[in-house]
This record gives C-alpha cells, structure tokens and sequence, in this order.
C-alpha cells in the first residue's frame, strides 16, 4: 500500500495498521477543512499510479531509445545521400585527354575533324597548343607566327567545337623562336631580351589577351608558359603576370618546367597546378611498339 505526499512523491506503507491511521488523519483533515498531509492511495489504485511511482525518468529513458531507433533508420539513407553529393564533386573520373597542335600551316585551318577523331578515342580533354613567336633571342616583342598561329576567329571557332564534342580544354600559347629549327643554341629557354622590362610588359599583354578570349569561349585551364628557364630569375614578373591574367581568366593558371629546370623554378605560388615537361621515348627502335612495350615504357617514366 502507498500514499501520496504533499510534495507529489509516494511513500511505501508498512502495515494495514498504518495505513489506516493514514486514511483516518486524512478524513479528518478534510473535514475540518485542512490540506491533509498523506492522501491514501489502496492497493486498488496502486496499477493505475504505477507510473507515479517510478517519475518520469523511466518515460524520458523510452523516449530516448525510440528517438535512437528513429536517428538509426535515417542515418543510412541521409549518409548515401551525403556521400554521393561529396563524391559527385570530389571522386571525379580521372581525366584522359590529348595535346592538339594548333599550327597545321594553315592559319584558318578548321579542326572539326581532329577533335571528332579525339572525342570518339573516349579522351574527355584536349589541350590546344598554339605556336607564337619571337624574331630573335633578343627582342621584346611577341608575334603571331605568319603560317602556325591560329587567327582569332580560327581559335574561337575551335574553342567552340571542342566544346561540342564534350572536351574540357586547356590552352597552351607556346613561344618559339623565329629560328629556332635552324639555330643550335638559342631557344624559349635561354631567351635574354636586351630590354627585360619592356619584354615583360609585352608578354604579359600577350596572355592577357589569349586568356581573355579563352575565358569568353568556356576554357578551363590556361598556360601561362612553358619551359621559359631564363626567365625564372624573375619571380616577381611571373607572380605579377598571374595576377594580371586573373583578373580576365576565372579557371586554373598552370606553367610547365622543363625537366632540367626545376632547380631555378621559385613562383610556384602564384599557379594552381604546377606542370613538368620530359620527353622520353616510349619505344626506342620499333616503329610500332606493342602494347606490353608501351605499358612498360609508362610505368618506367611514371615511377622514375
């Protein structure tokens, strides 16, 4: 037997004795008008005070277990959900792609068929190599090439196929010399400008406005340079060059160093991806090598 305290708790009852003393005070407090201080509670009502006997803590414990369940039922779908949204943008398939030179001899040639025979090869990016040039080792200008460089109208129209055939693009303007097949000593990497300031100013234009036009026709990545050694002793003018260039061009910046020049490479900060040129033969006397030789031919050049 039990009876109810005025603070609301139960209090257990020793004997029948005692609980009907408990039950007298308690008919004679109310009677005389008084708050009574134990209200008897009997044996038939102790089922339907059960729950006042244990408070709510045993309520509180169920009611946890039931959300638990609950959080347990909805993780496994809300973690595939976060997962696959996380992996759409970080497990991206690695990309496969090829170089096509822009300099066919024909500065308005069109590259439709190119690109077509690329896409279908299942390459999902090319890089577009165009060749300008420098008339010497010494100047401080730079030009299109009469025959190689492609004209602005032939870029933008081979930006755009590319584009079609579903291609992600780099571009990759590249310098030569005018001389350069013929001349065994001066080439892009050991170009010394009698002007190295008036050089700078031109060839920072210069990629601005290529990457101006790669960024108006959808390219992602564009090069600022390639294997340029002479001109990593000057750090800052590369540094200023990509910021000049970023302000036109919103994809990634990237320069790429010879393989003997890494050395003398310091602006690797102002770039997003930082490329490495080496030229190794994948077959050295078969015309046609097999598929086992160049396999073995990669993996070599890969973990060299």
């Amino acid at each position: 037997m039990v009876c109810e305290t005025p603070d609301n708790s139960l209090r257990y009852l020793n004997s029948s004795r005692e609980y009907q003393m408990i039950w007298k005070d308690f008919n004679n407090d109310r009677d005389r008008g008084r708050k009574p201080f134990y209200r008897p509670i009997g044996r038939e009502h102790k089922e339907v005070h059960q729950d006042r006997m244990f408070p709510s803590s045993w309520q509180s414990i169920g009611m946890v277990r039931r959300l638990l369940s609950l959080a347990a039922l909805l993780a496994l779908p809300l973690g595939w959900l976060w997962f696959h949204h996380r992996s759409q943008r970080y497990l991206r398939p690695q990309p496969r792609g090829m170089v096509l030179g822009l300099y066919a001899g024909l500065p308005d040639y069109d590259y439709g068929d190119e690109l077509q025979r690329i896409a279908e090869s299942g390459a999902t990016c090319v890089t577009l190599q165009a060749i300008y040039r420098m008339e010497r080792h010494d100047s401080t200008d730079i030009v299109r090439h009469p025959t190689s460089s492609p004209t602005e109208a032939a870029l933008r129209r081979t930006f755009r196929q590319a584009r079609a055939h579903g291609l992600r693009m780099m571009f990759f303007p590249t310098i030569n010399l005018r001389d350069e097949a013929e001349n065994a000593h001066w080439w892009r990497g050991n170009i010394k400008p009698r002007d190295w300031d008036l050089w700078w100013k031109h060839y920072r234009d210069f990629n601005v406005k290529l990457a101006t036009l790669a960024q108006e026709e959808g390219v992602e990545w564009y090069s600022l340079g390639t294997e340029m050694e002479s001109t990593h002793a000057f750090p800052d003018q590369w540094r200023a060059s990509a910021q000049a260039v970023r302000q036109v061009f919103k994809g990634k910046l990237t320069y790429s160093v010879n393989f003997d020049a890494h050395d003398s490479f310091t602006f690797g900060d102002c770039l997003d991806v930082i490329g490495m040129n080496t030229y190794d033969p994948i077959a050295k006397h078969d015309e046609y090598p097999s598929p086992t030789q160049i396999r073995d031919a990669w993996w070599w050049i890969v973990y060299k």
